[in-house]
């Protein structure tokens, strides 16, 4: 055409959203999809005179614009039915941005709305798992058990609740584009030795066995040791809620393709293909009416280990069990045994 235009609808009438003719003002709600007006004077497709088509943009809630194309020797019923599906597609793109503008506009409201309520949270919890602990350290020796079970309960659930905020911090600190690491010389053995000492209780809650081992040949890793153990955490508490009773958890670090790989397998009935791709999405959940978590625990892996410079993956099979693999980097020649803190940029 020789001449194009796209006017949106608002609240206050047409607006320019792209001009390459002359704008028309009028009611978008009477157009047809296609109409045509004859500018000049002349028959129309002679060259003495000049066609203009206007396309009416109809989206969900009705028309959200208009196209408006110009050319002077008129149009044929070809590029007329070509007129009506670039108005289509014009009406298409524009209803996706509505939908995306909304939708962006809701998940940052949400995680505004999380990172409040996470910090302000942290302290209050923090004085009950205190209270709780200073209560069990004071009671006498012939207390009755189901006092001191009910306190431990306050405290095993405030720490919990802490973990949950926590977690819910991690999140909101990732989404801003940065994220803090204080790294340090270890080994892979350090970090499974450390590891079973906190993990093992849970697994035992549920009769499994947690195995743990790491092959002499990985060298030692320049990584954050806290942050390394959050993910193992996160890891084995899946393959514990997961796995079956009685069952093993098998951890381990080996060589790889030239860096440390680590690897948590479970015995559980395996992931379903079609949850796979959704598995390290924050607040996605395979059974949303699963209680025992929010759904962060994979999203928090998955940026703790990109912070680092590794890959995180899973591999899994109906019936079969799942494993997840992570890698970390090693010792980058640091020079000496300090601590240096590194904020890297997330990937949202």
């Amino acid at each position: 055409a020789d001449g194009a235009a796209i006017e949106r609808a608002d609240g206050a009438g047409w607006a320019p959203v792209a001009s390459a003719g002359t704008l028309v003002e009028g009611d978008a709600s009477s157009l047809s999809p296609v109409s045509h007006d004859v500018v000049g004077e002349g028959d129309a497709g002679t060259g003495d005179a000049g066609e203009t088509l206007t396309v009416a943009l109809a989206g969900a809630g009705g028309t959200i614009g208009r196209m408006r194309l110009a050319r002077a020797r008129g149009f044929d019923a070809d590029e007329r039915a070509l007129a009506d599906e670039l108005g289509r597609r014009a009406a298409l793109a524009l209803e996706n941005v509505r939908l995306f503008a909304e939708a962006r506009a809701a998940t940052e409201a949400r995680e505004w709305t999380l990172s409040v309520v996470a910090h302000d949270l942290r302290n209050p919890l923090a004085a009950i798992g205190m209270c709780a602990e200073m209560s069990l350290h004071l009671l006498p020796p012939r207390v009755s058990p189901a006092v001191r079970e009910n306190l431990e309960a306050v405290q095993a659930t405030s720490a919990q609740v802490y973990r949950l905020v926590d977690d819910l911090l991690d999140v909101s600190t990732a989404r801003q584009g940065t994220f803090t690491l204080i790294r340090g010389e270890t080994t892979a053995d350090d970090l499974l030795a450390e590891a079973a000492a906190t993990l093992r209780p849970l697994a035992a809650s549920r009769g499994q066995t947690l195995a743990m081992a790491a092959d002499a040949a990985v060298p030692p890793l320049w990584v954050d040791g806290g942050r390394v153990l959050q993910v193992l955490s996160n890891l084995v508490g899946n393959a514990v809620k997961h796995g079956p009773r009685g069952g093993t958890i098998a951890v381990r670090c080996a060589m790889a393709d030239g860096e440390p790989r680590f690897s948590v397998a479970d015995e559980g009935p395996g992931i379903p293909a079609e949850h796979l791709p959704h598995l390290f999405g924050a607040f996605w959940q395979g059974k949303p009416q699963d209680r025992r978590g929010v759904g962060l625990g994979l999203a928090i892996a998955r940026t703790l280990v990109e912070a680092h410079g590794g890959r995180i993956w899973v591999e899994s099979a109906a019936g079969q069990g799942t494993t997840f693999h992570f890698t970390l980097p090693v010792d980058g020649g640091a020079g000496d045994d300090d601590a240096s803190m590194e904020t890297v940029a997330c990937v949202n």
